[in-house]
């Protein structure tokens, strides 16, 4: 197959479908897209007898009931984009991305890492036609792999939101915290796991004691605890 030889058709509206609808015709890809808020049955009949492979941008908890109700019969591929469900009947591409409410430049999408399941045979070779590393891994291990998503791309989010919130109460703006989580994050990307600095890397119990205490919220005082802990014990044990 020739590049760009394929049709595609992306379901659904939010951000995924956006995004992946947007990467699609950045690559100069024929693709439709159809979202079930605005168009109708007809037309998605109408879509699948055009194309060759569906990419199934819509909520987890209606993936299944979607597949049986509309694309049971269609003769190519079905990828969903969940990076955690299991589905028998579908294939799985999960962009190891985040993606936000504007979209991004075409470098971004060209080098974001799309991971299958190691046992989709052929999975591989159903995206020969796009620039993108390709990582596969065992069906069993996406709970995992998806929880390990979850945390680092929302975690930070929460804990910074509350700590600029604390830090305006106490009088520094958040223009004032710009340079602070851009060094963080380039020194983790720089030193991944050897950039943890202050009294967690020095195990420095008296002052954790006192940054704990000093706490306002009982889910704060946890948390602290429970990066302690783990910066305590090998990575990936309990």
């Amino acid at each position: 197959m020739t590049q760009h030889d394929s049709r595609y058709l992306v379901i659904g509206s939010g951000r995924m479908a956006t995004h992946w609808a947007a990467y699609l015709d950045m690559l100069g890809m024929s693709y439709r897209q159809w979202a079930r808020a605005s168009d109708d049955a007809a037309t998605l009949s109408e879509y699948l007898a055009e194309v060759d492979q569906v990419f199934l941008a819509i909520s987890d908890d209606n993936l299944e009931a979607f597949y049986e109700a509309n694309l049971k019969y269609h003769a190519g591929p079905v990828y969903h984009f969940s990076g955690c469900h299991l589905s028998p009947a579908m294939h799985s591409c999960h962009p190891l991305m985040t993606f936000g409410s504007t979209l991004y430049e075409p470098d971004v999408y060209r080098g974001l890492t799309l991971v299958l399941e190691a046992e989709d045979v052929g999975g591989p070779d159903l995206f020969s036609e796009f620039p993108n590393p390709i990582v596969s891994i065992p069906s069993e291990s996406k709970p995992l792999y998806h929880a390990l998503c979850v945390m680092s791309c929302n975690f930070p989010q929460i804990i910074w939101r509350n700590t600029v919130r604390q830090f305006e109460q106490l009088g520094i703006s958040a223009d004032s915290l710009s340079a602070l989580l851009s060094i963080t994050v380039e020194n983790s990307l720089n030193t991944p796991g050897g950039s943890v600095t202050g009294p967690l890397a020095r195990n420095d119990v008296v002052t954790i004691e006192k940054n704990i205490q000093a706490l306002r919220s009982d889910g704060e005082k946890d948390m602290y605890r429970s990066f302690v802990k783990l910066m305590q014990q090998p990575v990936g044990r309990s």
